[in-house]
């Protein structure tokens, strides 16, 4: 599984849906991973890197996995109702450090 690429693990006692959406999350981004890897690095002018950003849907929530192509790995998961996709100010995000 990708926790080797990914090393900040949940701690027992975090809300199942973290544990659920970090489960699915590394069930389906291997191969996402894989066409990553490798990817040049571009920063802005302000010197920000340029992130990668893998949208895929689980139940009823839109998640963004953030890969970082400095660090060659994804670095944060981020949810929010599926619903909401669109809009700038979403009625809740869930964020998982990776």
């Amino acid at each position: 599984m990708l926790s080797q690429h990914t090393p900040s693990a949940l701690p027992a006692t975090a809300p199942p849906i973290l544990h659920e959406l970090r489960h699915a999350f590394e069930e389906r981004m291997m191969s996402h991973w894989e066409g990553l890897r490798g990817a040049g690095v571009a920063f802005t002018p302000d010197g920000v890197e340029r992130t990668s950003h893998v949208h895929y849907t689980h139940g009823t929530l839109h998640v963004v996995a953030v890969f970082s192509h400095v660090e060659d790995r994804f670095t944060q998961l981020i949810a929010r109702d599926a619903d909401e996709r669109g809009v700038d100010r979403p009625s809740y995000t869930l964020n998982i450090f990776l």
